[in-house]
């Protein structure tokens, strides 16, 4: 009877030691539903609870462990009165609440005095509202309820933490996998994904979209007169240089070998000519160190802006034809696609 009651409303989440909502792990009744990741708790709370709330987030923080018997929470047009379970680590507060209906309030006394003794901490004697008379057999059985309870907190908080880290190393590896391990530019493979989003977005509002394909000009030659480690060397200066030069809305990535491209959003072509002709001439002037050894290259370019009714192979093949021009005209120079 006290399991069907105790898992008629099951609420668990985490929050910052300020009451700003961090995870939803489980809300069966979409309490949490309003509330965003960052946003503070307390709309949830009438007035009244609201010093409680904050009370078992200092005790909480304070002893690693919390327990309130009966927090009001409003949320979907109802009140729903929750027994709290919390525990703290890690700058997290995990909270585990349910719903506890009114005649066993006197049990869920109970069973906070006894987690709290169990937990080893000093409280206050607890006054039940609801004197009833508990036999030693049942006493064991909420004492038992009791360390259970306690376990499967710990529990709880443990899979928080684990899932936190799971998702800290799913992102980890989510970037590794659109990264260029030599340059940290973008691979080909974002390159595609990005480029697929922005014409989509071009599409609905017309904001201009251009791109510039950079290449190093005689880069074998790097690799033979310095050696491929050197060539390596060459490939990250370059791509250091080119993201510290374009805008923080723009991005940049290898697609092949000594072949880069930049994304330039909200840039039209002639934009994204100064743009190309600013990295040009820093390329140019400047030089690379490598083993007490000075290297020199040149850059040449080719830009394209995405017109309508075109798609990424149009103004690939555009950017391509304008460095191929580029190329052919003595390189080292910023080359414009016209149509």
């Amino acid at each position: 009877m006290i399991q069907q009651n105790y898992a008629k409303l099951r609420l668990r989440f985490t929050c910052t030691d300020n009451g700003l909502l961090c995870e939803t792990i489980s809300d069966s009744e979409r309490i949490l539903s309003n509330i965003r990741e960052g946003e503070s708790l307390e709309k949830l709370l009438p007035q009244a609870d609201l010093m409680r709330f904050q009370a078992l987030i200092n005790k909480t923080v304070r002893d690693n462990f919390g327990i309130a018997k009966s927090i009001t929470v409003k949320a979907n047009g109802k009140v729903y009165p929750l027994f709290f379970h919390a525990g703290y680590a890690d700058g997290v507060i995990y909270f585990d609440a349910v719903q506890v209906p009114a005649d066993i309030h006197f049990l869920t006394e109970f069973i906070a005095e006894m987690t709290e003794k169990q937990r080893g901490i000093q409280c206050p004697a607890l006054k039940t509202s609801t004197p009833s008379p508990i036999d030693q057999e049942t006493q064991q059985i909420l004492t038992n309820y009791a360390l259970l309870n306690n376990e499967l907190v710990d529990m709880q908080r443990e899979l928080a933490i684990k899932h936190r880290e799971l998702a800290k190393a799913y992102r980890e590896i989510e970037e590794l996998s659109l990264t260029d391990p030599l340059t940290g530019a973008g691979n080909r493979r974002f390159f595609m994904d990005k480029m697929l989003k922005e014409i989509d977005r071009y599409n609905r509002y017309g904001h201009p979209l251009s791109i510039t394909l950079f290449d190093i000009d005689f880069f074998k030659k790097v690799n033979d007169n310095y050696g491929h480690s050197a060539g390596d060397k060459v490939l990250q200066e370059f791509a250091t240089c080119c993201m510290a030069s374009l805008r923080n809305s723009d991005s940049f990535f290898r697609i092949g070998g000594e072949e880069f491209v930049a994304l330039l959003i909200n840039a039209d072509k002639n934009n994204a000519k100064l743009s190309a002709e600013r990295i040009r001439s820093q390329i140019e002037k400047g030089e690379i160190l490598y083993e007490k050894q000075q290297i020199k290259i040149t850059l040449s370019s080719g830009v394209a802006e995405l017109g309508k009714g075109e798609n990424i192979e149009n103004i690939l093949n555009n950017a391509d034809q304008a460095l191929y021009d580029a190329k052919k005209n003595g390189r080292n120079r910023v080359v414009v696609y016209h149509k």
